[in-house]
This record gives C-alpha cells, sequence and structure tokens, in this order.
C-alpha cells in the first residue's frame, strides 16, 4: 500500500483481507472437520486412544515399587525440559514495587547439617530485596561449629539475630520465639535445609498487602542442583482440605498470625498445614505468586504427619461447623473431605442418548452403582433409527422420557429436560458415562448444597485407567481443556486426583442446584455442541460462586461415542467473543509454566514474546481472591 492512499482505500482493503482470512479459515475448519468425521480417522482414533493410553498406564504401574528403580536405571528421566525452562526463568526486568514491607525471616535450627544451613543463610543474605531481618532460633546445646558459625554470621549483617529456645527444642515454639522477637509486617519460614531463590523476596513483596501470600517451588538434589518443579494454582480452598499445597514458600502477615493462635506446639510436624486451616476460616486475603521462589531439600511424608494432619483437618471442619467426614487421599498427607448433603435432596439425572446400547450399560451401571435412593432418571430421547429399541431401555429402567428431533443440541435438550425435572438437583450426564462406586451421586449432592459453590465435577477415566477429565483450564488447546487428559499423573502439577477448584468442570457429569441452574437461563442457546458447560461455568463464577472438581467423584467415560467430537468455526467465534478477557488474563487454576497448545500438562518454555507483567502465560498472574462463604437459597 502507497502512504498516499486515501485512508478509506486502505481501510477497505484491509477489511477485504480479513473477510478472506475468515472465509480461508472457515474453509479449513470444513475440511478438518471433514476429515475427523471420515470413516478412516475416527477408526484410528478408535484403535488409537486405547494403546496410547495402555502405554501410559503401563509406565505409570512401572514407575510404583517394586519395579520404579529398575525403570529408572534403564530410562532415567530427562532432566533437559526443566533446565531449559530455567533458562528462561530470569528474562526480563523484575516489577517496580509500591510497598517495601519488612519480612521477618524464621530459621529454626535443631541438628543442622552444616553445608546446606550455609547455603540456607547465603540465600537469605543474596537477596535483591534488602528489607529483611533474619531471626535465628537454635537449641540451647548446639555443636561447636554451629556457635561460631552463628557468631559469624551475626558480625557479617546487622539484620541477622539469634536466640535460644526456651525448654525442649520443638519446632512450633522455636519459630513463635523467632516470630516474637522480630518486627517485621510478615513472617517467612525457611527450613535449614532449604534456600530462597535470590529474587523471592522482591516478588514475594509485589503481593503485598495480603493476608497470606505463596509461591511456587521445587526440590534440590544431592549434588543441590535444583529438579522437580511443583506448580500450584492460586487460592483454592477445596485443595487446601485435599493436602497442604500452599507448601514450604509462604508468607503470612503478622497480624493475622497472632489472630490465627500463632504457630501450635500440639501440630507439630504440620503446624503450617495447622495454622494456615485456622488462618482460612474466617474470610482472607489470599495471593499466589507464579514464580519458583523456594528450593526445597527432598523429603519423605511419614505416617505420624500423615495422621496428625488428618487431625488438624478433622479441627477445622469441626470448627466451621462442616458436614463432612475425612477419607484417605491417593498419597500420604492427601485426603478426600466427603462432603454430605442436608437431608434427602431430589436428585434429577438428565441424560440425553440416541444409542440403546450406551443407554443400557449407563442406566445400568447407574442403577446398580447408586446407593443414594432419592433421584429420578430423565433421558432426553434423540429420535433416530432405533427408537423402539431406545424406548424399550427406557421403560425398562423406569426413567422418564422426553423426545427430541433435530440435530444434536447439548444446551436445547438438556434445558428442556430441566423444565420437567422434579429434583433439587440437577445432575447432568452423558450416555456413555459409568458410575464405579456407589456413593458418587451423595457427594455431588454434599458438594453442590455447600453455600459458596455452584458447580460440582467428577473425575472421569478412560477403560484404561488413563484421565479423561480432571477439571477444564481456560485458555488452552482450543480455547479450553481437560488438563490432564490421557495421563495419569503428572510431577509438576500433582493436583489431578485431589479435589480442587477449577474454572469449569465438564457437562459429561455435571451437578448444579435446580434453581441456581434457572436463575441462569440454563446452558447458552448459542452453543448446541462445544462450550456449553463451560460457559455455564464461568458465567456462576463470575456471579461469585465456585465451581469444584471432586476427585472422589469416578467414573468411567467412553467420550464422544454417541455424537462426533468436531468443534466449529461458529462456536468456537461465540466462544472466544464473548470470553476473550477471561481467556487473555489466564486460568486462575493452572499454571503460566505448563503448555497451552496441550493438555499433558508439560512444561512450556517461555519465548521472548512472553509477557512478564499480565496477560495469559503472565508471571505476575496471581490475583487476589477472598473466600467469603455466601449463605444463599
Amino acid at each position: 500500500m502507497s502512504d498516499r492512499d486515501p485512508l478509506e482505500a486502505r481501510l477497505a482493503r484491509l477489511e477485504q483481507r480479513l473477510r478472506q482470512f475468515e472465509y480461508n479459515q472457515r474453509m479449513m475448519d470444513v475440511h478438518i472437520t471433514s476429515l475427523e468425521n471420515s470413516i478412516i480417522f475416527r477408526a484410528l482414533r478408535r484403535v488409537g486412544r486405547p494403546l496410547l493410553n495402555a502405554k501410559v498406564w503401563l509406565i505409570q504401574r512401572l514407575m510404583r515399587p517394586p519395579f520404579r528403580s529398575m525403570y529408572l536405571r534403564l530410562f532415567p528421566p530427562d532432566p533437559r525440559p526443566y533446565t531449559s525452562w530455567m533458562e528462561h526463568e530470569a528474562v526480563g526486568e523484575l516489577p517496580k514495587l509500591t510497598a517495601l514491607p519488612l519480612f521477618t525471616i524464621l530459621l529454626p535450627i535443631y541438628k543442622a547439617q552444616r553445608e546446606w544451613l550455609e547455603e540456607a543463610v547465603a540465600s537469605v543474605r543474596g537477596q535483591s530485596y534488602s528489607s529483611w531481618e533474619l531471626r535465628i532460633c537454635q537449641s540451647r546445646s548446639p555443636e561447636p561449629w554451629l556457635a561460631d558459625f552463628l557468631a559469624a554470621a551475626v558480625a557479617s549483617d546487622p539484620r541477622i539475630s539469634t536466640t535460644c529456645t526456651i525448654g525442649e527444642f520443638s519446632t512450633s515454639r522455636a519459630l513463635n520465639q523467632a516470630a516474637t522477637e522480630g518486627t517485621g509486617s510478615y513472617l517467612l519460614a525457611l527450613d535449614p535445609n532449604d534456600r530462597l531463590s535470590p529474587d523471592a523476596l522482591h516478588w514475594l513483596a509485589t503481593a503485598t498487602p495480603a493476608d497470606l501470600i505463596y509461591s511456587d517451588e521445587d526440590r534440590l538434589d544431592d549434588e543441590g542442583h535444583r529438579v522437580a518443579p511443583i506448580f500450584k494454582p492460586d487460592w483454592s480452598p477445596d485443595l487446601l482440605l485435599s493436602c497442604m499445597y500452599i507448601g514450604h514458600a509462604m508468607v503470612v502477615s503478622r497480624d493475622v498470625w497472632e489472630q490465627a493462635g500463632r504457630f501450635q506446639s500440639e501440630r507439630e510436624g504440620v503446624h503450617d498445614y495447622d495454622l494456615v486451616l485456622r488462618i482460612t476460616d474466617r474470610p482472607v486475603a489470599v495471593r499466589h505468586v507464579p514464580r519458583v521462589l523456594y528450593h526445597r531439600r527432598r523429603n519423605v511424608t511419614d505416617s505420624h504427619t500423615d495422621i496428625d494432619g488428618r487431625r488438624a483437618l478433622e479441627e477445622a471442619l469441626h470448627r466451621r461447623g462442616a458436614r463432612a467426614t475425612i477419607e484417605s487421599g491417593p498419597q500420604p498427607a492427601t485426603y478426600q473431605v466427603r462432603w454430605r448433603p442436608l437431608g434427602t435432596p431430589r436428585a434429577s439425572l438428565i441424560v440425553c442418548s440416541r444409542s440403546p446400547r450406551l443407554l443400557t450399560k449407563c442406566l445400568k451401571a447407574v442403577a446398580e452403582r447408586t446407593s443414594y435412593h432419592n433421584r429420578e432418571v430423565i433421558v432426553v430421547q434423540h429420535l433416530g433409527n432405533e427408537d423402539a429399541a431406545l424406548e424399550a431401555v427406557i421403560k425398562g429402567y423406569a426413567a422418564r422420557c422426553l423426545p427430541y428431533s433435530g440435530p444434536f443440541h447439548f444446551s436445547r435438550m438438556n434445558n428442556m429436560a430441566a423444565q420437567i425435572a422434579t429434583g433439587e438437583v440437577f445432575v447432568f450426564i452423558n450416555d456413555d458415562i459409568e458410575p464405579l462406586e456407589s456413593s458418587w451421586l451423595e457427594r455431588l449432592l454434599g458438594q453442590v448444597e455447600r453455600p459458596d459453590v455452584g458447580i460440582a465435577g467428577a473425575r472421569l477415566l478412560y477403560q484404561s485407567g488413563v484421565m479423561q477429565h480432571a477439571g477444564v483450564a481456560i485458555g488452552i488447546s482450543d480455547g479450553c481443556g481437560h488438563i490432564g487428559r490421557g495421563i495419569t499423573a503428572a510431577p509438576s502439577w500433582p493436583w489431578l486426583a485431589l479435589t480442587r477448584d477449577v474454572a469449569a468442570v465438564t457437562g459429561a457429569c455435571l451437578a448444579i442446584r435446580a434453581a441456581l441452574f434457572r436463575d441462569f437461563g440454563g446452558f447458552a442457546d448459542e452453543f448446541p455442541v462445544n462450550y456449553n458447560d463451560t460457559d455455564l461455568c464461568l458465567r456462576i463464577r463470575a456471579a461469585g460462586y465456585r465451581v469444584v472438581y471432586d476427585a472422589g467423584v469416578v467414573l468411567r467415560h467412553y467420550e464422544c461415542q454417541s455424537r462426533r467430537g468436531a468443534v466449529s468455526f461458529e462456536e468456537r467465534e461465540r466462544w472466544y467473543n464473548r470470553w476473550q478477557e477471561v481467556i487473555e488474563a489466564g486460568d486462575p487454576f493452572y499454571s503460566p509454566h505448563l503448555t497451552h497448545d496441550r493438555e499433558d500438562l508439560s512444561l512450556e518454555l517461555m519465548s521472548d514474546t512472553h509477557d512478564l507483567t499480565g496477560g495469559q502465560g503472565s508471571l505476575l498472574k496471581g490475583s487476589f481472591e477472598s473466600w467469603r462463604p455466601r449463605d444463599r437459597e
């Protein structure tokens, strides 16, 4: 284009190019959809998916005792992805600070290893942020080298001081004593075996003011090299009830620490978990800094810690008057909170189907593996070539039948069923779903009866046991995706099998209070096949409710057995237009350091185009989230 061209002509040509690009994209979408729906492609996918799932399943089983050590010798893990990620970690300048709070770093010492302690103290002294004080609390009978080391540390920096514990050494008492002698407005406990990153305090200062601040962390191997990162979501009340996911990279405001009753010596070993549970008994401001700021030595959780953590959690639920019991989680020091409904509310199970084969398997499994009896089943019969057989299945399982003709329209079909449903809770399930344990429905009812929870979803597995759904993340894959699909575990994101807050859950198994569903107009008619479940979840969250993925509700999902799985251009455009700001802001319950192109939770290497101060993939994504339970009818 020439600079002499009139502005109107240049705009017209740009508009023409834009229309051409849109047309080309639509045509490409049509061609890709045709390929995906072809007999050959669908046959390959049907054969390939089980093979890939079986491969993942076998590898995960070999990673367990007694085969783990042999497998790691034959196939050692490749450290290069995290090593490459760390090379880009420090890209960009540190953000400017609007406040300079004083951090009191608490360092309790009992039988410390000299080399590790030296590294811990050096990591504090090497901070790029200068407003800190280090309060070291030691036992009264230190080793000779320790006394000399601490004396030299105090002499080298006026911000360092030491004190001795009163009575028998206790980590909780040592932390409280060191905190009492400090003057900082924020407290950070540092284990003498661990290290802080050089810019840790600077990044933590960007999150103030807040009541509780935490960051990501990683591990140190025997040579002191950084390995095994642990990335965390933003504030998730339900994940905290599943484990101490906050980790060691935790900063607490002094006022909140005092109000919560300080560290409790009765909870030695889980004193940090107990403190966070007491802090979050009431509405507080919590902020997550998605940076790896804490480097921790490898440790093994023993049975003592697991039992004490469970007791701390039991006390927290009792203080909150929760109708819940605690079950063991998939790993030590993890828990599954099982919420009980108040009374026996009626549940309406809504299923859309045109396949007698799938519907038979689904309703048979529901009948045999559902211990909760106050329920009705409504089948939206998608009229087709097998109407008589489908009607026989519906009648055989005493379900209500609602005929529907026309192209498949998930939103419209389910909304029609909701109009005639009599239950107080709606549970939408696909006809290719099978419950795997009998308490699944009662658990979902208990979740959605909590006044601050709007929607609850389930853990869905493929036949091989590989994950199909463990929550939906916004801004990955095709606008949203199932994190962890096709795997059984992710070392950098160890939350897949734990109940937690999520941005959305799949409509393949989605529970919601009937009144809330009707208040929000049900599923949006603009999304006939895709995005309808995620759109409803985002609308619910925008109104102040939480969406919870309950890992204790386990079902098998065959996926796309009853319909084709393509995403249309029109639906994708509507989705982006409606939720563009949410997509660009990034999912608060997904890490910006994990891939946005796939669903396998692999690391995403940062490029020069990554925004370090905002937007999707932002390293300052963590936002204030106050948990404020609200009474709603």
